[in-house]
């Protein structure tokens, strides 16, 4: 096993895609789309080897169209909408009012139009910044850069927890499809979402580790929101009953390292 390998992480896949071109078809560009679970990543080299720089610019005024159709379904504005200010309705004269900076109107308007934290709201933040990016002079030097930390902060938001419960849906739902559930399915589910679920509140409360009773208080209403969120017919769980599952779980291992 190489160093780092959780045993519990989803089985890595790959596919190929392969470009020629040239004038004889020399040059093959290779694009290896890599896949765990939900996360998803795409390679690209040259064959021969040889540099390859992506079109950053390109990717992320695509990603730009994206945002401005989201917003634009949701009837918020974009970079693209002809704004004004209030004030400036009535009698607006450019050459008396100055030019109008759409990026310092449009972008206060969603605000406004949006509670935080909602996808809206998040999708004209990420819309006014990427444009403030493209349109920086001398920033496609490092576009590149940008463009891949972007993608690998996405991929590190997503890995771990978040895939894992995902993962652990999309197995819920395919297996109600086929029929009902055994028992011992029910409650290997279950105590994946459980034991998840606290381990991220051991992370940010590190006192409450290994006291399953009281981390069970804590955690109910987030383990059976989450529940509902993957089967909504399901019951709620007890703490008495998420106490167990953790003791289940890690209950030999924990009082093997406080003894």
């Amino acid at each position: 096993m190489k160093k780092g390998k959780n045993p519990e992480d989803p089985p890595f896949r790959f596919s190929e895609e392969r470009y020629t071109y040239g004038p004889e078809g020399e040059r093959v560009l290779v694009i290896e789309t890599q896949r765990r679970g939900f996360l998803r990543d795409e390679v690209f080299r040259m064959v021969p080897p040889q540099p390859f720089k992506p079109d950053s610019r390109r990717a992320l005024s695509v990603l730009c169209h994206m945002l401005r159709t989201e917003l634009d379904r949701s009837n918020l504005p974009t970079d693209e909408w002809p704004v004004m200010p209030i004030e400036l309705d009535f009698g607006y004269v450019p050459e008396e009012h100055g030019i109008i900076a759409d990026e310092d109107l449009w972008i206060g308007v969603a605000e406004d139009s949006t509670e935080p934290l909602t996808k809206n709201r998040i999708t004209a933040e990420l819309l006014h910044t990427v444009l403030r990016i493209l349109n920086r002079p001398g920033s496609d030097e490092y576009l590149t850069d940008i463009h891949r930390v972007m993608k690998l902060f996405s991929l590190y938001s997503i890995a771990g927890e978040l895939n894992s419960l995902a993962i652990a849906g999309q197995l819920a739902r395919e297996a109600r499809a086929k029929g009902p559930r055994s028992k011992s399915a029910e409650t290997r589910e279950a105590r994946l979402i459980v034991v998840k679920i606290a381990q991220s509140f051991w992370a940010e409360h590190p006192k409450y580790r290994g006291h399953f009773g009281k981390t069970a208080q804590v955690i109910a209403d987030d383990v059976n929101k989450l529940r509902r969120t993957l089967a909504p017919n399901c019951k709620p769980l007890a703490a008495k009953t998420i106490a167990d599952h953790l003791s289940g779980a890690l209950g030999r291992k924990t009082k093997k390292q406080t003894s």
